[in-house]
């Protein structure tokens, strides 16, 4: 994932909830517009034999990020949804296999226990230093040379290993 895309999807976390549904409106409407325009198009190819395994494959990835794209921001919805019910603190992670959450919460010290939420719910991490609300943390250790991976991708590959309950600062 591009460091723009991340920005965004930083952005989109912190948005106000109307701020987001007006984004996946947009979003899911290009996306649905889209999706017809191909499928015309495969329509038109496939009656004149003009269509090949190459160009499917093509369509089929370029439909598969954009999905990708969109899922995203209602991940994003998710976190912000989390943030706003919130009745104690709690890391949230967007995809099983993430090893970076979101923590959501109060300001919390060192030491304190948080348990995991989203789609890795119930492990309790212990921080390593004082977190604050929306800051990523390793919900995991992290081996020398891994990625970091949270949205279900693999970010920036780490040079040292990282603790779990470690705060995440360049992602």
């Amino acid at each position: 994932m591009d460091k723009q895309r991340l920005e965004e999807l930083n952005d989109l976390q912190q948005a106000d909830t109307k701020d987001i549904i007006k984004t996946l409106i947009v979003d899911g409407t290009e996306l649905v517009h889209t999706a017809g325009l191909l499928t015309e198009e495969i329509q038109e190819l496939s009656q004149q034999d003009a269509i090949t395994g190459s160009d499917l494959a093509e369509v089929a990835q370029y439909m598969a990020d954009e999905l990708l794209r969109y899922r995203r921001v209602l991940e994003s919805v998710m976190v912000n949804q989390t943030a706003a019910k919130k009745d104690h603190n709690q890391i949230f992670v967007v995809e099983r296999g993430d090893n970076v959450g979101i923590y959501i919460g109060e300001t919390v010290n060192s030491g304190e226990t948080i348990e995991t939420s989203g789609r890795q719910p119930g492990q309790l991490v212990t921080t390593r230093t004082t977190l604050e609300n929306l800051q990523k943390v390793a919900i995991t250790a992290i081996a020398k040379d891994t990625p970091l991976r949270i949205y279900g991708a693999d970010m920036k590959t780490v040079s040292n290993e990282i603790d779990a309950g470690t705060p995440i600062k360049d992602l």
